[in-house]
């Protein structure tokens, strides 16, 4: 059986040739799964059930320009802006998705 592998660099580097939305890879993410394909060898379709714990983790990112007499003040010009929510990041600020997981309950 031929194995896939599919990380988000590949995803990243084939970001020239086309994008997609973040909708569009946590559909992708949902469909390799329900093909079984392994992401990084940490899938494994198993016959017995057992409990587990994943968290979801993302990181959204942008980089904002401020003028300002120092690095400080543009670090608190900035921060002042994001508390007050005239700055909002969001889907579009997507970066990376991080599962982590660990099996909490029943067999090996």
């Amino acid at each position: 059986m031929k194995q896939v592998r599919i990380s988000d660099l590949t995803m990243k580097q084939a970001s020239d040739a086309f994008s997609l939305s973040f909708k569009e890879k946590i559909e992708l993410a949902k469909l390799l799964d329900k093909l079984g394909v392994e992401r990084n060898g940490t899938y494994r379709k198993e016959s017995e059930e057992k409990e587990y714990r994943v968290e979801i983790r993302e990181l959204l990112s942008r980089t904002e320009v401020v003028n300002a007499k120092s690095l400080d003040e543009a670090i608190d010009m900035i921060m002042e802006k994001y508390k007050k929510e005239e700055i909002v990041l969001d889907a579009g600020d997507f970066q990376e998705v991080v599962f982590e997981q660990e099996q909490i309950k029943g067999g090996r």
